[in-house]
């Protein structure tokens, strides 16, 4: 047990080195890869689709939505949640992609390459794959800096403040569904003021 526990703890102080040295690395590229991605975008082409990076399968379906209605519409998740969805539900998922880079670098390269690859962003009030501070709250600036569209979709223990709700019963069944969430209330709450400031709209 105490082995397991000192594992954890060495992996997490890795990761935890691993996502600082890639904020370092990557926040110039980043700002520069917007310009870039703004200078070359083609505002006569159909708007290019992007739900992500939380894996809700309701962003599942309404990109297939989407794609029927003749948009270039895909997913692209951190993960999928393989109890209760299934891999042929999803686009593209963070873990299968760039295979030879280091985990910590991934969500930084990915966040860079959508900049490219679409127009706009459907996403949760947990962002686009970057969490790290102080990027996570740079996120929209380098969005609207690259000239693509935030469209905020909230699906639950991203955007509830537990302070707002009037409800106990409410607060009750929350706090027992998702205690996480009661343990993140300051950051969520700052995340809901953040994208609800930011985005283009807001759902």
């Amino acid at each position: 047990m105490g082995k397991f526990i000192l594992k954890t703890k060495s992996k997490k102080i890795i990761f935890n080195f691993g996502f600082s040295l890639a904020s370092m690395l990557f926040t110039p590229m980043m700002f520069l890869a917007a310009i870039i991605a703004r200078a070359v975008q083609n505002k006569k082409r159909k708007p290019r689709l992007v739900w992500g990076s939380t894996p809700i399968i309701n962003y599942s379906l309404w990109s297939n939505a989407m794609v029927k209605a003749g948009y270039r519409s895909e997913t692209f998740t951190n993960k999928y949640f393989s109890n209760i969805n299934k891999r042929e539900d999803w686009d593209r998922i963070l873990s299968e992609e760039y295979p030879l880079v280091w985990w910590p670098f991934k969500p930084f390269i990915a966040f860079i390459t959508a900049l490219f690859k679409y127009d706009v962003f459907f996403i949760s009030f947990n962002g686009f794959f970057i969490s790290a501070k102080p990027l996570r709250y740079l996120q929209a600036q380098l969005l609207k800096l690259a000239g693509k569209k935030i469209v905020a979709l909230p699906y639950g223990s991203d955007s509830y403040v537990f302070r707002n709700i009037r409800s106990t019963s409410t607060i009750h069944g929350l706090m027992m569904s998702y205690p996480d969430a009661a343990k993140s209330q300051a950051q969520i709450s700052q995340d809901v003021e953040y994208w609800v400031k930011h985005s283009h709209a807001v759902i």
